[in-house]
């Protein structure tokens, strides 16, 4: 059975990406389902953002956000193909430990 590599809860000073947005910087610390099954409007990602933690629709946070940060995973399974769309300064992190 395969496993959402995603799926554990990271810390604040870990994420597996930071997404920037109008409403500040968005740490996804956590995704509940494999990337292959987010294929709902209604996809949720664990985030912390201005000092609040809750969930946000996935959808919401791709279309208004710029990737600023994120491990080799989270890029190759979210942004696979999208190198050229990326900013020429994405800082991209080691590997999931």
């Amino acid at each position: 059975m395969a496993k959402n590599i995603f799926g554990k809860m990271t810390t604040i000073s870990k994420p597996y990406a930071i997404y920037r947005s109008g409403l500040g910087d968005h740490y996804i610390l956590k995704t509940y389902k494999m990337a292959k099954n987010e294929n709902t409007g209604f996809d949720r990602w664990m985030t912390f953002c201005n000092g609040d933690y809750g969930d946000m629709y996935k959808n919401d946070i791709l279309k208004h956000g710029l990737l600023i940060h994120s491990t080799k995973e989270w890029f190759n399974t979210y942004h696979n193909g999208q190198e050229d769309k990326m900013p020429k300064d994405l800082i991209i992190s080691g590997e999931l430990v």
